[in-house]
């Protein structure tokens, strides 16, 4: 239970007085009749605080200043528990006190996550600083959870709440219209009342427990949310999750118009799924490591046949599931994504499947890989000819809590831990087979061994070079952690007997000092160097080792995607605040340079202020990739800023040159405080007719 002793924490109690203009404490004298020792299980607290909020001020006690007050409520021993309060009473009349950085701390972390029931039909946002760019004309998406409490007392991971799809019209200088709906799943309808306009969970989650619904037995796991990011190809905007297929959405009204399935998609053309079968077979064939290893794979096989029925009938499961990350082959104009399947969470194997569609959506090549491990795959790379996999590591848990978490006493995730047992992560170089190159002749199920143990999020660019000798190097540049840092069970700090989310859980310290954690979610370069006959030369692991801060969400030039690029943006956590050195973010990062040891150029965005994920736009007119005049930066970042100190949120846009000068701002622009949303995951720019969207 997390009570707090307000002896200790005066910042707690002072949200049940009134501070008057001699800056004096004034108590309601009903509070402090009511508020001597109150038990943890005892409501009565939390119905003083919210009686204090509204009770007239006409009514107040005698002044009492600060020390009086503090020995008062020493004497009281009053304990409060956070968790008798209830989302709503976090508005900015409860919270306008004074504290110190940890409990605003803990109080902007729970804004961050804040649920936002309410939909949005087009409206015009404010400009609160400078203008829209004549030529800047598009639609900005985000995708993210929209709400994390229901109406009856249960808190779901921020990773399990519903989708939620921002969209952000812009066009030169007409207003920016905001409108956000929420993905209408399959999950949403039964858990969500139209007539009520209340929520009402019903699964599980992966990552989450329910308090106020059905725990023991309780077999709705899987629920598609579409919450992580979005993509727009062929005409069709689809809202991605990684436990499932993708939704499509009305890219105008965004109403939800229904699953897209891509496996179906690929079995339209027979011919063509009996040519890749048949090499499949082949490639399997050709690369048995044995009679051992074919007798093992066989075994596992087996079971995971066994399995299907239960997984399928009880759990809903679907049979494959696409990773909510996919690519985009610049050159070729394909769009490439990546499923997994059903039985991967607990055999020790992984089968990938990967799709390259054209621009009409039609499948052109589909390739299996079956690796010998289990692993927990959330982003990748692709290059010209190679699938590139940096394998994140899992094993089933111990007896007891694979049980717990069947029974559904835990959340479904329990099932799973990390498995750090090895020294070095294994990369894959799983084969594209679009040209013949030096990993031809060798087995792709043989990782090469990155000398470091990471598990890795998420791809900023991966690309390919042929040097003199012909010896092949595989770049892959992307964020990563430290196994000790990460945590499947607690990510951001959701512990589900709270309904608060703990920030210590994702700022955590080695021994208590401060920025002593080993290797929080940095920049990294992964590569590899091939000889023609496809031995592995050397591999290396490198850290930027100009960024010391922690950072994610990395972005690049779209253009330059599976080539090499010059420039880097990220979000980072500037360490400005003892209580969150390493998350939430609160820069704009701009790395420099081909190599790790280029230059770091920031842009802070203020006290209590956190940003998101930037997306790069380039600019309107300018010079393409491969031109002569081409500069890399000629272009925009445009992110969400999270003011957890106003309660509102901002579409910000910056000039990606002048990120490190003064003033970066092209644009700020205000959402209205009743609209402010929790923090988004992934978002999108599209250049699109904007009558037509």
């Amino acid at each position: 239970m997390d009570v707090v002793t307000a002896s200790f924490r005066p910042s707690i109690y002072h949200s049940l007085c009134r501070r008057s203009a001699s800056k004096t404490w004034r108590f309601q004298k009903k509070q402090a009749a009511n508020c001597r020792r109150i038990s943890p299980n005892d409501n009565k607290l939390t119905r003083c605080i919210r009686s204090a909020l509204t009770t007239d001020t006409s009514n107040a006690a005698p002044a009492m200043d600060l020390p009086a007050l503090t020995d008062h409520w020493k004497a009281s021993s009053v304990l409060v528990e956070r968790d008798l309060l209830s989302e709503t009473d976090l508005t900015p009349k409860f919270r306008d006190i004074q504290r110190n950085d940890e409990e605003d701390a803990f109080w902007d972390y729970q804004f961050l996550y804040k649920s936002q029931r309410n939909e949005v039909d087009s409206i015009s946002l404010t400009l609160v600083e400078g203008s829209i760019p004549p030529q800047l004309s598009g639609v900005y998406y985000l995708c993210g959870p929209g709400i994390r409490t229901d109406d009856h007392g249960s808190q779901v991971h921020p990773l399990d709440g519903h989708g939620y799809l921002r969209k952000f019209v812009i066009d030169g200088s007409n207003p920016v219209i905001y409108s956000a709906k929420y993905v209408n799943s399959e999950a949403r309808k039964e858990e969500y009342d139209d007539e009520s306009k209340t929520w009402r969970f019903q699964y599980r989650g992966p990552f989450s427990q329910l308090r106020g619904g059905d725990r023991f037995g309780n077999v709705k796991v899987m629920k598609n949310v579409a919450n992580t990011s979005v993509l727009k190809w062929a005409g069709k905007l689809m809202c991605m999750y990684e436990g499932g297929n993708p939704y499509e959405m009305d890219s105008k009204t965004l109403q939800t118009l229904g699953l897209f399935n891509v496996s179906e998609l690929s079995y339209m053309d027979t011919n063509f799924v009996g040519k890749h079968t048949w090499s499949a077979i082949k490639d399997t064939c050709t690369n048995l490591d044995g009679l051992v290893g074919s007798a093992k794979r066989a075994a596992v096989e087996l079971v995971g046949m066994l399995i299907q029925p239960v997984l399928k009938g009880v759990f809903e499961m679907p049979k494959e599931r696409m990773l909510s990350h996919v690519k985009m082959d610049v050159k070729r104009q394909r769009l490439v994504v990546m499923t997994c399947r059903r039985e991967d969470m607990v055999l020790p194997k992984s089968t990938f499947t990967v799709y390259e569609m054209d621009l009409s959506m039609q499948v052109v090549q589909r390739k299996s890989f079956t690796l010998d491990e289990q692993l927990m795959i959330h982003d990748w790379g692709l290059t010209n000819n190679h699938y590139v996999l940096l394998a994140n590591k899992v094993k089933l848990n111990s007896p007891a809590n694979l049980l717990e978490s069947v029974a559904g006493m835990q959340p479904m995730i329990n099932c799973l831990a990390l498995d750090d047992a090895l020294p070095y992560t294994p990369m894959y170089l799983l084969p594209r087979e679009i040209n013949v190159t030096n990993s031809s002749k060798r087995n792709w199920r043989t990782p090469v061994k990155v000398p470091e143990r990471l598990w890795f999020v998420h791809t900023a660019n991966s690309f390919e070079e042929t040097d003199d000798h012909g010896n092949l190097r595989i770049t892959l540049d992307g964020t990563a952690c430290s196994y000790d840092w990460f945590s499947l069970s607690n990510m951001f700090g959701y512990k589900w007997q709270k309904k608060w989310l703990d920030p210590t859980m994702m700022n955590k310290m080695n021994g208590g000092a401060s920025h002593s954690m080993k290797n929080p979610v940095q920049l990294i370069r992964v590569s590899t160097l091939l000889s023609t006959e496809g031995d592995e030369i050397e591999t290396k692991y490198e850290k930027f080792e100009n960024n010391t801060c922690a950072c994610e969400f990395p972005a690049i030039h779209p253009e330059l995607y599976g080539s090499k690029n010059e420039y880097t943006y990220l979000v980072g956590a500037s360490g400005r605040r003892k209580a969150l050195p390493y998350f939430p973010f609160d820069t704009v990062l701009k790395i420099s340079g081909d190599a790790p040891d280029g230059k770091i150029q920031s842009w802070w965005a203020g006290p209590r202020n956190f940003v998101g994920e930037p997306t790069f736009i380039p600019r309107a007119g300018s010079a393409p990739p491969g031109s002569p005049d081409f500069v890399e930066d000629d272009g925009y970042l445009i992110v969400v800023q999270y003011s957890a100190e106003e309660e509102v949120c901002y579409l910000v846009i910056l000039d990606a040159r002048n990120i490190g000068s003064e003033n970066p701002v092209v644009a700020r622009l205000q959402l209205p405080a009743k609209y402010a949303f929790p923090y988004g995951f992934h978002g999108l720019w599209t250049d699109v007719d904007i009558k037509r969207t």
